[in-house]
């Protein structure tokens, strides 16, 4: 009889794993994405998940019923990491397909997006940004990844041309898929564009951070999942450190920890397994990043990303 045998450090997730059915996982997953590990039933019978979260800087919005939606759409301000956390979760798992809204409207206009609003309108992209929306939605029945733009919660209104919430924007995402915000400092988010030839000005009467603040309730409101990924307590890198009021050193929320997140809601309110369980419970644990790329499992974090971050 042939023996199996690990390193230590993966022993300890793994075996669990193999012993428990597909059911079991999923329900254990559930568990573990929720801090009290509860699971509600409402009067309708469905599951939906508690919202008390396990990770502090997480807020569930809406119940979901478990298994109603298995697309995912992350949506957020200019600059806040949408784009890179997208191409993190893509490469995690391969079931993923990865649909770029603005990349879908450079198709569709054969012309970039500065283009597009210098020889049209806002008005103009925010109706070809509709369309593209409900195509993105309703392309894949699941594992639909994606990546909306800055003002997929915002159109105009045809007498001021003032900024208002697109309800037919987000119903048209929320029919099919599961709504998760990045949340970031409107600073930051101001500093991560500048200078950027490649975004358009969005006005020329509001600055860019007085229009983020703005449209930071239309987020929250969109979104069923809320990640602030401002500011926490701990170390960071020395251009990301800041000093809050009490004089603790606080750091952004990283992209690693943000991703993981979004994988830890999306595989619990799909009904989905981790396409890797062993792995991506070694990854969320307690091990190290040093530790996980020693042992060969580590798909979640490259050498470059790490750099980045």
């Amino acid at each position: 009889m042939t023996t199996l045998t690990c390193a230590p450090s993966l022993c300890r997730v793994s075996p669990s794993w193999r012993v428990f059915s597909p059911e079991k996982r999923r329900s254990t997953l559930r568990a573990e994405f929720s801090s009290s590990s509860s699971i509600i039933t409402s009067s309708d019978g469905d599951e939906h998940i508690s919202n008390q979260m396990h990770s502090p800087f997480a807020r569930e919005t809406s119940n979901l019923a478990i298994g109603s939606k298995k697309n995912l759409a992350i949506i957020g301000g200019r600059g806040c990491g949408k784009s890179s956390i997208c191409r993190r979760l893509f490469a995690h798992d391969k079931r993923f397909k990865l649909l770029s809204l603005d990349d879908l409207i450079v198709y569709e206009e054969s012309k970039s997006i500065p283009e597009i609003v210098a020889e049209n309108s806002w008005q103009y992209f925010r109706e070809v940004e509709f369309r593209c929306c409900a195509k993105a939605a309703n392309a894949f029945s699941e594992f639909t990844l994606i990546d909306c733009g800055g003002g997929i919660c915002v159109d105009l209104d045809e007498e001021t041309g003032e900024e208002i919430y697109s309800e037919r924007k987000v119903n048209a995402l929320k029919e099919t898929a599961m709504i998760v915000y990045i949340k970031r400092d409107a600073d930051y988010l101001a500093s991560k564009i500048a200078g950027d030839s490649n975004r358009p000005t969005l006005s020329e009467t509001n600055s860019f951070k007085e229009i983020m603040e703005r449209r930071g309730p239309w987020y929250e409101r969109a979104a069923d999942l809320i990640l602030d990924g401002s500011l926490e307590s701990g170390s960071g890198s020395s251009n990301e450190n800041n000093k809050n009021t009490n004089n603790e050193t606080t750091a952004l929320v990283k992209k690693k920890k943000i991703g993981k997140e979004i994988l830890r809601y999306f595989y619990a309110k799909a009904g989905v397994e981790p396409l890797d369980v062993a792995g991506f419970y070694e990854i969320g644990g307690a091990g190290s990043v040093e530790s996980l790329r020693n042992a060969g499992k580590n798909r979640w974090i490259s050498e470059e990303d790490e750099i980045r971050m």
